[in-house]
C-alpha cells in the first residue's frame, strides 16, 4: 500500500512540474513576443502659423520582441496643465516591424491654438499601441519658447 501511495505522489509530482514548466514558458514567451520599445522621443519641428501652433514630433522605436509584429498604432498627445490640447496617431507604415528592427516615425505633429497654452505647463506623451493595448509609452516636457 505504501509503495502505491509513494507512487501516486511521485506521478502527481511530476504532472505539477510540467504544468507549472508550462506555464512559465507560456507567460515568458507571450511577455516577450510583442515587446515593442520607444527608444527616443523629442519635438523634431514646429512653427506658427497666424494664431496656430504647429509641433512635429519624431518617435523612434525597437521590436526587441521574439516576433514580428503588424498593426502597430503610433499616438502622441499634447497636454497643457494635464488637460488634453491636441492629438494625433496613424498606424505605422509599413505595417510590420520586424524582430530586431529600429525604425523613426517622424510623422506625428499636432496644431494648437496658441491662446490654450497661455499660462498653461505643455507636456506630451506618446505610445505604442497593438489591438488596444499600450505597449510603450514616453513622456516629454515641452518647454518655451517652443522655436530656437
Amino acid at each position: 500500500m505504501a509503495g502505491k501511495r509513494r507512487r501516486l505522489y511521485a506521478i502527481v509530482a511530476v504532472i505539477v512540474i510540467i504544468v507549472v514548466s508550462t506555464a512559465f514558458f507560456i507567460y515568458y514567451w507571450q511577455s516577450h513576443s510583442n515587446l515593442v520599445r520607444i527608444k527616443e522621443f523629442f519635438k523634431s519641428g514646429g512653427g506658427q502659423a497666424g494664431e496656430y501652433l504647429i509641433l512635429g514630433f519624431t518617435v523612434k522605436m525597437e521590436n526587441q520582441g521574439v516576433n514580428d509584429v503588424t498593426g502597430l498604432i503610433m499616438v502622441v498627445k499634447v497636454l497643457g496643465n494635464g488637460t488634453e490640447l491636441a492629438q494625433d496617431g496613424h498606424p505605422l507604415r509599413p505595417n510590420t516591424l520586424f524582430r530586431g528592427e529600429e525604425r523613426e516615425d517622424e510623422e506625428l505633429g499636432v496644431i494648437i491654438n496658441m491662446t490654450e497654452t497661455i499660462d498653461k505647463t505643455l507636456s506630451a506623451v506618446a505610445w505604442i499601441e497593438l489591438n488596444g493595448a499600450i505597449l510603450d509609452q514616453a513622456n516629454l516636457s515641452l518647454q518655451q519658447p517652443f522655436f530656437s
